[in-house]
């Protein structure tokens, strides 16, 4: 699922971390465009869709986040999967926040663009 947000709030942008990289540019969808509006479908949705998207990657990384502080839920979930060594989401949490990042990047940088907004009002927030 993460995968699958991050290929479409992240499609064809410029500015991908190496760890992103690997997890969506495995699809020929998400190849660097030279369009200089937003990427992926950010392009296509309304503020309501993009917040919820956003959301649901806090809301990810938040639950990743609490797994792996709780190691007597981390000693359960080993137990029960029968997996040699101790479960943990710390790549979840990394891409959830990461995708999350690069995302409000990339609307950062469409808005200065396109004039709608200063780097005074980015401030602010």
């Amino acid at each position: 699922l993460l995968q699958i947000i991050g290929s479409v709030l992240l499609q064809g942008t410029k500015h991908l971390v190496p760890s992103l990289a690997n997890m969506l540019l495995s699809s020929p969808a998400a190849t660097p465009s030279s369009t200089t509006n937003l990427s992926g479908m950010t392009s296509r949705m309304t503020t309501k869709q993009l917040i919820m998207l956003m959301v649901t990657l806090k809301e990810s990384h938040n639950a990743a986040v609490d797994m792996d502080s709780r190691p007597g839920m981390k000693f359960l979930l080993q137990k029960v999967a029968q997996i040699p060594h101790a479960a943990n989401l710390y790549k979840q949490a990394g891409a959830a926040w990461s995708i999350r990042a690069v995302t409000l990047f990339d609307i950062c940088l469409s808005n200065i663009r396109n004039k709608t907004i200063t780097a005074a009002n980015i401030q602010v927030f």
